[in-house]
C-alpha cells in the first residue's frame, strides 16, 4: 500500500461530503493530471533556458524532424493542432529570434515554407539531447517493466479518449 499523499487528503474531503463519489477514479485522474503538469513544467523550464516557449520548441522540433528543408505554415498548423492565427503569431516570434525564416515555395509563388535558420538548427540539435535526458530523468523512478506497463496503459486510455 502506498503512503498517503496530498491527493489522498483532497479526495478524502470529497468522501466526507459525498460518500457515493468514485474516489478511486477521482484520485487516479488527479494523479494523472498532476504528473502531466509536473512533466510539462520540467520541459518548460528547459525550454526557457534556450530562450523559447514549449510551443515554440514544438515548432522547431517539428520542422527539424520532418527532414525536409522546411514545412508550410499549414502543415505546421495541422501537425501541432493549433489555429492559423496562433501559428502565425508563434512563427513571428521565432522569426524575430532568428530561429526560423519564411522562404518562398518554389512550386507556388503565393506560398511560403518555414525553414530553420542555422541558429535554429544549432539550437534544436543541442536541445533535443537535453530534452530527452530531461524526460528520462522524469521517468527514472520507474523500472523498465513499469514504464512498459504505463506506456501500454496510456496508449489504451488515449485511444479511448480520442475515439
Amino acid at each position: 500500500m502506498a503512503k498517503p499523499d496530498r491527493i489522498d487528503a483532497l479526495v478524502s474531503q470529497w468522501g466526507e461530503i459525498d460518500p457515493d463519489l468514485d474516489l478511486e477514479t477521482m484520485a487516479l485522474v488527479t494523479r494523472l493530471t498532476t504528473a502531466a503538469t509536473l512533466v510539462r513544467g520540467r520541459i518548460a523550464e528547459l525550454a526557457r533556458g534556450y530562450g523559447v516557449s514549449v510551443e515554440e520548441g514544438d515548432i522547431l522540433f517539428t520542422i527539424r524532424r520532418a527532414g525536409s528543408p522546411g514545412l508550410s505554415p499549414t502543415a505546421l498548423t495541422d501537425s501541432l493542432l493549433v489555429s492559423s492565427g496562433t501559428m502565425t503569431n508563434r512563427l513571428d516570434h521565432l522569426e524575430r529570434k532568428e530561429l526560423v525564416e519564411r522562404v518562398p515555395n518554389p512550386g507556388d509563388r503565393r506560398a511560403v515554407d518555414i525553414h530553420l535558420t542555422r541558429k535554429g538548427v544549432k539550437l534544436v540539435d543541442k536541445a533535443i539531447g537535453e530534452h530527452v535526458d530531461n524526460e528520462a530523468d522524469a521517468l527514472s523512478v520507474l523500472s523498465q517493466a513499469e514504464r512498459r506497463r504505463l506506456d501500454a496503459t496510456l496508449r489504451k486510455l488515449i485511444d479511448h479518449l480520442a475515439a
